[in-house]
């Protein structure tokens, strides 16, 4: 697979995420029961990577305006750092169009933000799916409402999930999250007999299979459409990252198509 259509692959994934979380596309919705989780975090940091419609950029800024109190910019920031200063200067400059110069200035901040941003599209607010709706839609985005915009949401939400990492440290990683604080939370969730001996959340449980977009498909997504460049077929496969579907659902199917 050429990497231009690698590229459009991941231009169409991150517009139906968008799509399922409220932006007015005539898109098909991420399905969770087959697809799983959209992390918005990892979703706004991969679409400043690789999107490049305006006006899916300009809707972008209008929901984060209408959706900010369930960002975690604590999370944004920790995805950033995480990336080569290559791809910090690559989100930076995108920060600087017109589009996502529309973004809140607290989640401007988060991404690295150099300078001020601009006024906002606000006419367009009206256009963006109802929050009663796109809770419906994101188990990670419903748990945000129910527990706050937290690192114990996340957490309980990815406990839910029949596939998950078995250990703090690998929870962490995914999530963005200091171990510290994933340690603490564990614990508190044991102290309310929330978790069971296996370490699997009491309660109602999600049926997604895992993440379809998070902080490893940012992570990952660069390698593959690099990948995709090479012609040797043995050069290509080594050049991939090894990927799990469960934690980066989006980034594991291009990976197949590329091998």
């Amino acid at each position: 697979m050429k990497s231009a259509s690698i590229i459009r692959a991941i231009q169409d994934a991150l517009s139906r995420a968008w799509a399922t979380l409220g932006l007015p596309l005539s898109h098909d919705l991420i399905q969770e029961t087959k697809e799983g989780i959209v992390d918005p975090e990892a979703l706004l940091v991969a679409t400043a990577l690789f999107c490049d419609e305006p006006r899916v950029l300009l809707d972008v800024a209008v929901w984060a305006w209408a959706f900010e109190g369930i960002l975690i910019h604590q999370k944004l920031t920790s995805i950033v750092r995480r990336l080569p200063s290559a791809r910090r200067q690559d989100i930076n400059n995108a920060l600087k169009d017109a589009e996502l110069a529309g973004l809140p200035e607290k989640v401007r901040r988060a991404l690295g933000a150099e300078g001020p941003g601009r006024a906002y599209a606000e006419h367009r607010l009206g256009k963006l799916v109802p929050a009663e709706v796109v809770a419906q839609r994101s188990q990670m985005l419903l748990n945000r409402y129910l527990l706050g915009a937290s690192a114990r949401a996340d957490i309980v939400t990815t406990l839910q999930l029949p596939e998950r990492p078995r250990t703090g440290a690998a929870l962490a990683q995914l999530l963005a999250v200091n171990p510290s604080t994933v340690s603490r939370i564990l614990e508190d969730l044991r102290i309310c007999k929330r978790l069971d001996r296996k370490g699997r959340f009491v309660g109602d449980k999600s049926n997604a299979p895992g993440f379809y977009i998070s902080t490893r498909s940012v992570m990952h997504l660069q390698d593959v459409i690099d990948a995709s460049k090479v012609n040797d077929p043995g050069l290509r496969k080594a050049m991939l990252p090894n990927i799990e579907e469960a934690t980066d659902g989006l980034a594991w199917s291009l990976s197949l198509q590329v091998r």
